[in-house]
């Protein structure tokens, strides 16, 4: 019999709630799809694609990594391109086991992550709308509040940096998920929700992982109720997230197996504050003022300017006329809801200060996992989510008339503050933490600078303000009026964040590559001027001053074609390339390798610089001064920069694999320092980490490369003795030797590299990349996957 639900005087069935829910999700669906529409008119009409920052530099070079490393036949779990080879699997940002990677095996990357970011925005938007549904919204609320967020400043900034754009945009479905666990607690609803989260967990940013933990943390608990079985929903979001380390597993153990081997734990207060949202910057939620464009300025404060001048987050701009809704829908909401979204929206408020904020450091004491996260100002994510439910809910409250009062007051307020914004002039209109640096312009400056987007602002503000004014007979009238005037407010000021551009023109193969080795035959050693050792190498002011100081800066695609026009790491594998000593932009390489990269730039002015490129295979150098004497020049290329790009042959370099005969062991406190000894001789020799033993030494060997994939080498070896095999690649935990089939010990050589020791005769030594972590990861996650699946059919209540 089909169960029926008296609510007024109709009859409410659970098909006629299907069937509106149904009409609700496809409004949405149309809303979202003309939203982005509007966001991308470029994208969607002209197929013109993203680029900016790590997507042009670092995404399309990984991705590149990955489809060779697949048609090759290889595990995609090492990248032999960057640096000097470096895992792949067990670097998240990689996003080995996410769905969308796969689709690069079939269409051309950067087309491909115009549809990742199509997609992620839609599919988000969906998410929010259910969950807004789930804490009492309306369809057309829910709706209003998928396009908040979607069109909000944190998100759209978070375009150029595809992990954390897909680990946010789950954020929104764990919560939905998580308030069926809390409030019916079925089995199925605890495995959705486990699903949902190890998702997040193969997209790839621990830091979104982290938020939406806490996030639903803190919403387990203030469901906690003083009576028998209280403490279910803690427990039940225990259960989901076990269940989601084990399908999870497959990333998170050579994840971790990495981040333990590499010079990055833990993270020191400087390094993971970075980029922290300074208190100035505040006002951008609801003003869009920037800071970004003004002349430079000299950096007696260089962290504040840094943080101001060159934000990680793009717009934190939520709209002066939202956050009126907003304050409307958190007066509203009922004392448990209120509590929980208005500690959400002060914590991360509170998170993303970082350095700035002393809540900051008591936040991190009180869960620890937040100190995981680098650059703090990306917790304002959670801010934007909340205050686009929020919304949602406020949109709700006027038009069923409640709180009128308190509707007209923040009116008034919203209204005044967008008048005293446009109108201000040279008075410290935000004085206390919202001071800027001293060498910094007066705020009459900068709102000069934003005067159309602060007038946008201003006018949506006004807008909605006269809106609300409306009375009861005819506020239905104009219900569509308010959520149009929001929507359209980020639209025309958050659209300005992810330029795009024409594939043909990013696609164009750089002139430079006229210059560089083919095939394996190499590495090269690209000049990175952000990354100096004070009083060695040459004087530079930095990337910003040397480097980006191009022709047409204007233009955003600029930089982004001038990075790419210089190999600037790790770019090098998208050309078929490979790196040599790439700055670490994640801190997790081994410390060994970091100690290597130190160690050339401490001796860039002397003759050891040349040594240590010869001894790492190094064949090109590029950069925008006259390198050493002893390299001699092969080219130069006008390009778009002030300063011409020079390329330079490395005299002599070691070939990429060759044999020695005699062996020296790591010895003294720093031991890489043995490399540059007077008595060492890289021709005869090599430095290992542990004592070989040759019992009849070599006089002379050969060596060659017979095969050659992303997670294999074999080698031929011709020796008349025992002798140790030197390949210049990156040595690291979970590669494996074979002389012959046999297990063989293998070697860390010359401090960075990899070797083999080899008996008398001819041999074929192959080494291959098969981690623990990697086998056990899987192997986890396929038979949680089936326990999840098996446990999917006998659905019941979890007591």
């Amino acid at each position: 019999m089909n169960r029926t639900v008296e609510s007024g005087s109709i009859l409410r069935t659970p098909l006629i709630e299907l069937s509106e829910t149904a009409h609700g999700l496809f409004v949405c669906v149309i809303a979202l799809s003309a939203l982005l529409l509007a966001l991308f008119p470029r994208v969607i009409l002209l197929g013109e694609v993203f680029y900016e920052r790590d997507v042009l530099i670092v995404w399309t070079a990984q991705i590149t990594s990955f489809v060779t490393a697949i048609r090759q036949g290889s595990w995609p779990v090492w990248d032999p391109g960057v640096a000097f080879g470096h895992p792949m699997l067990g670097n998240p940002n990689t996003q080995v086991f996410y769905p969308f990677t796969w689709l690069n095996l079939l269409i051309e990357p950067l087309t491909v992550y115009a549809l990742y970011v199509m997609a992620h925005l839609l599919f988000t938007g969906i998410g929010v709308h259910l969950w807004a549904k789930r804490l009492g919204a309306s369809s057309g609320a829910a709706t209003l509040s998928a396009c908040l967020w979607v069109s909000s400043g944190p998100l759209l900034s978070f375009v150029n940096v595809w992990h954390h754009l897909a680990g946010a945009c789950w954020m929104p479905w764990a919560m939905w998920a998580a308030d069926f666990v809390f409030k019916e607690g079925r089995r199925l609803h605890v495995l959705r929700l486990s699903c949902i989260l190890a998702i997040q967990i193969y997209a790839g940013s621990p830091d979104m992982c982290v938020f939406t933990g806490l996030v639903l943390g803190l919403d387990a608990l203030r469901r906690v109720q003083f009576q028998p079985r209280a403490w279910a929903p803690p427990l039940r979001l225990v259960g989901a997230y076990a269940l989601a380390v084990g399908l999870g597993a497959a990333q998170l153990l050579p994840s971790l197996d990495l981040v333990r081997d590499s010079g990055s734990r833990p993270l020191p207060v400087e390094s993971r504050t970075v980029w922290s949202m300074h208190p100035a910057a505040l006002i951008q939620t609801v003003l869009p003022v920037s800071f970004a464009g003004l002349p430079p300025i000299a950096p007696k404060t260089v962290q504040p300017l840094f943080d101001l001048w060159s934000p990680f987050m793009k717009s934190n701009y939520v709209g002066l006329a939202a956050a009126l809704l907003a304050a409307l829908g958190l007066v509203a909401a009922d004392r448990r809801l209120k509590i929980f979204l208005g500690l959400l929206l002060g914590l991360s408020i509170a998170v993303a200060l970082g350095r700035y904020s002393v809540i900051y450091t008591w936040l991190v004491a009180l869960a620890p996992p937040l100190g995981m996260v680098r650059y703090p100002s990306k917790a304002i994510v959670v801010m934007a989510l909340v205050s686009a439910v929020l919304a949602g809910l406020g949109y709700d409250a006027w038009l069923s008339g409640r709180r009128r009062l308190q509707v007209g007051l923040a009116a008034g307020v919203v209204l005044i503050a967008a008048c005293a914004s446009v109108n201000a002039a040279g008075q410290p209109l935000f004085p206390g933490s919202l001071h800027l640096p001293a060498e910094g312009p007066a705020w009459s400056t900068i709102l000069s600078m934003a005067r159309t987007n602060v007038t946008v602002g201003a006018l949506a503000a006004l807008l909605a303000s006269l809106v609300f004014a409306f009375g009861d007979s005819s506020r239905r009238s104009v219900a569509l009026l308010l959520p149009l005037i929001l929507v359209v407010d980020l639209v025309l000021i958050n659209r300005q964040i992810n330029p795009s551009a024409s594939a043909a023109l990013l696609n164009q193969r750089p002139e430079i590559l006229k210059h560089m080795p083919t095939g394996h035959a190499g590495r090269i050693y690209a000049w990175d001027y952000a990354m100096r050792v004070p009083g060695h190498g040459h004087p530079t002011t930095g990337m910003l001053g040397v480097f980006a100081e191009v022709a047409a800066l204007p233009d955003p695609r600029a930089g982004s074609l001038a990075f790419q026009a210089y190999l600037y790491p790790p770019i090098a594998p998208r050309f078929g390339l490979r790196g040599s000593f790439d700055r670490d932009l994640l801190g997790l390489y081994p410390r060994w390798f970091n100690d290597m990269n130190l160690l050339l730039r401490t001796v860039e002015d002397t003759p050891s610089y040349v040594q240590l490129l010869q001894l790492a295979g190094v064949d090109r150098v590029i950069a925008l001064h006259r390198d050493i004497d002893a390299l001699r020049l092969r080219g130069e290329i006008a390009g778009i920069f002030r300063l011409p790009i020079q390329i330079f042959d490395v005299p002599d370099p070691w070939p990429r694999t060759y044999v020695t005969c005699a062996t020296r062991v790591e010895r003294g406190p720093q031991p890489i320092e043995g490399l540059l000894a007077p008595d060492f001789q890289p021709n005869l020799e090599v430095m290992v980490d542990r004592a070989v033993e040759l019992a009849r030494p070599c006089r002379q060997g050969i060596s060659h490369i017979v095969e050659d994939t992303s997670d294999r080498i074999v080698i031929d070896v011709d020796t008349d003795g025992d002798g140790v095999v030197a390949l210049l690649e990156g040595a690291a935990k979970g590669w494996q030797a074979l002389v012959d089939g046999r297990d063989a010990d293998i070697l860390r050589v010359n401090y960075v590299f990899r070797g083999a020791q080899v008996p008398a005769g001819r041999h074929r030594l192959t080494f291959v990349y098969r981690p623990e972590s990697v086998k056990l990861g899987v192997m986890i996650s396929i038979l949680t996957m089936i326990a999840t699946a098996l446990a999917g059919t006998t659905p019941s209540r979890i007591r």
